[in-house]
């Protein structure tokens, strides 16, 4: 029997081991954070044992400005999964427009990687109290929409994940004190930390 565990000094028999990840600050490194997420995603024992994870989210993209940095990659092939965590840049635009987007992204890299690779997508963080205090009511519902579909009807993927919402939330959507750097939508070290431990457990 093989097994499967992420122990120090124990051989990980997970074949999906080269990842890439794509988002805006809220997986980049800012503001209060210096490290991307993907950065800190494995031990250097995962590491050794071939598990690497590449960022490609930047600070303030969109949904089509991932796009855009998925088209200019030329290694789309080495990936084993894409994982996705995007929109908190594009809720302020028609909803409609914001799934079609959405959905766009996700077919365009389904297109583009290997017929056994994976597609992986994530929720936006609680942002509620930073839409509301702009006076943006409906992106935060939009917000609500997004999660909601990226949970449930965005297609042609293998796996979703709504794990640190809750966790970062302060029970109202809002991104709880604990976790926030002050702009009450970008997490600190603590939340980017319970972001991470999401991602990990879909890979382990």
């Amino acid at each position: 029997m093989m097994l499967n565990m992420t122990i120090d000094g124990i051989e990980n028999q997970n074949s999906k081991k080269k990842f890439l990840i794509s988002g805006d600050s809220t997986i980049a490194a800012y503001a209060c954070r210096g490290q991307t997420i993907a950065s800190q995603l494995f031990t250097q024992n995962e590491i050794s044992q071939g598990f690497s994870a590449q960022n490609i989210a930047v600070p303030g993209h969109t949904i089509n400005q991932q796009l855009a940095a998925w088209n200019a990659l030329s290694n789309k092939n080495f990936f084993d999964v894409v994982l996705v965590q995007i929109g908190l840049n594009d809720v302020e635009q028609n909803i409609n427009t914001v799934l079609t987007n959405y959905q766009n992204y996700i077919n365009q890299i389904r297109s583009d990687i290997r017929p056994d690779a994976e597609i992986w997508i994530s929720c936006m963080n609680p942002a509620k109290k930073a839409y509301l205090d702009a006076g943006k009511p409906q992106a935060y519902a939009n917000w609500v929409t997004l999660n909601n579909a990226i949970m449930s009807t965005i297609s042609n993927v293998d796996k979703r994940n709504n794990y640190h919402v809750s966790l970062l939330s302060d029970g109202s959507d809002n991104l709880a004190d604990q976790y926030n750097c002050g702009d009450n939508i970008h997490e600190n070290q603590a939340g980017a930390d319970i972001i991470k431990e999401g991602f990990r457990s879909m890979i382990f």
